[in-house]
């Protein structure tokens, strides 16, 4: 082999490894690129629920705002709680909470909150829709006011704190875990 065959097959090689080199390096900003998309809409949801739950806690702290809310944006929560200050502050309260479980059911959807964490939220919920009948109340009239994928959740959150006072009632007990609700 002389040395123009040596310089031309070493070229080749070198074109070759390049063109793998640059393949690999699109694949990975491919990636990049995803992620960076995927963290973005996630940090996009998260500043929108921020600005919810601001807005409702500044309902509670604010009489003007309280008087305002109060005057026919909930009318199905009438008589519920006694007052004009504390239907407000319970509607405020409640839209807060669950905008904020919504908020954490996505960070724990995307991976960025540990099964445990959102087990721990999710139970709370469950545990609130069982016993607290403002939470059933204002679920039935506000839920359009999330997104479908969080309300099919709390459906079934909603469901299965019915099947838990259900039990209740028939048995005088609580049911220690959900196998005790199947038969």
């Amino acid at each position: 082999m002389d040395l123009m065959s040596t310089a031309q097959l070493l070229g080749n090689l070198g074109e070759f490894f390049g063109a793998i080199a640059v393949v690999a390096t699109l694949i990975f900003v491919g990636i990049q690129v995803r992620q960076s998309t995927a963290a973005s809409r996630l940090s996009g949801s998260q500043a929108a629920m921020h600005s919810w739950i601001t807005v409702s806690l500044a309902t509670v702290n604010s009489e003007p705002l309280r008087r305002a809310h109060h005057t026919g944006l909930y009318p199905e929560l009438e008589g519920v709680v006694s007052g004009d200050e504390d239907y407000a502050i319970m509607v405020a309260f409640l839209n807060a909470g669950i905008k904020a479980v919504e908020s954490n059911y996505l960070q724990w959807r995307a991976g960025n909150l540990s099964d445990e964490l959102w087990h721990g939220y999710r139970a709370t919920l469950t545990m609130s829709f069982t016993l607290n009948k403002y939470f059933n109340q204002f679920w039935d009239f506000s839920r359009l006011n999330y997104s479908s994928e969080f309300r099919a959740v709390v459906d079934g959150i909603q469901q299965e704190a019915t099947a838990r006072r259900e039990y209740f009632a028939k048995n005088g007990t609580w049911p220690d875990n959900f196998s005790a609700l199947e038969g």
